[in-house]
């Protein structure tokens, strides 16, 4: 969140450095200006301005490909300094500490994708088939994670005309179910499956998700979740709480009961 004493960025000249970068992304004049303004830009006025160039004709791909990368790569030392953590109970504490479970469970993937390009079968693999098992159940398991954000939360940012963040996150959501969804396919089998093709689509796979899926779980916890921090009152939170409990919670999800 932005300092209550810095000035606020000119929104008119904020989107038109956007522009200036979306036609010469190599600018590194501009890109040095929105490194500087964003580090004074408080998460909700960033949402506005993605709502008024998608409005404008800019796609939602390169919101998704350019400002948000952009955005991340200026402020990213700062966003965890500033990051709101509510209490344990809470729906974003919940969704926080859902995130570090499942990039851990990331993490568990690419140790054992990096790994297979030295083996020749399956049957190598030992017990890093086990952690291959695991990792991907728990990714697979994270539904139920995007259910609730989609269910509960995005509602209502949107009902604070907060709409392009949770549509890039939707979005986002709808690439990241295929993958897994393959990526289950492939693991359970494996074992009928030719080896040097179940190697080279889980490097691929392993690469994506280690890319996007990381990115999008920072994405959520620094912004999104920020926003949302900012502009959902109490009552709705309550509100929120009670749709995330009938949706229901991943095995990985935290008890705070």
């Amino acid at each position: 969140m932005a300092d209550k004493n810095t000035e606020t960025p000119d929104r008119e000249e904020l989107k038109q450095l956007l522009r200036n970068l979306r036609e010469n992304p190599q600018d590194k004049g501009t890109k040095q200006k929105l490194r500087s303004i964003f580090q004074n830009t408080d998460a909700s006025l960033l949402a506005t301005v993605e709502e008024e160039l998608i409005a404008e004709g800019v796609s939602r791909e390169e919101i998704r490909s350019g400002l948000c990368d952009i955005h991340l790569e200026a402020i990213g030392d700062n966003l965890e300094a500033q990051k709101q953590e509510p209490d344990p109970g809470h729906p974003i504490h919940t969704f926080m500490e859902e995130h570090k479970l499942i990039r851990q469970s990331l993490e568990d993937l690419l140790s054992v994708t990096r790994k297979l390009g030295t083996l020749s079968s399956v049957a190598e693999m030992g017990d890093d088939f086990q952690t291959l098992q695991n990792a991907t159940h728990h990714l697979v398991e994270a539904e139920s994670h995007y259910q609730r954000e989609e269910e509960a939360l995005f509602p209502a940012l949107e009902m604070h005309a907060i709409f392009e963040p949770p549509q890039i996150m939707r979005e986002e959501h709808v690439d990241l179910r295929e993958r897994k969804k393959r990526l289950n396919e492939l693991v359970h089998g494996a074992e009928q499956e030719d080896f040097s093709h179940f190697q080279k689509e889980m490097e691929e796979i392993g690469e994506y998700l280690g890319r996007v899926l990381y990115d999008h779980t920072f994405k959520e916890d620094n912004i999104l979740y920020q926003i949302a921090l900012q502009v959902i009152t109490e009552d709705e939170w309550t509100d929120i709480k009670r749709k995330a409990d009938e949706i229901g919670y991943c095995c990985f999800a935290p008890n705070t009961e």
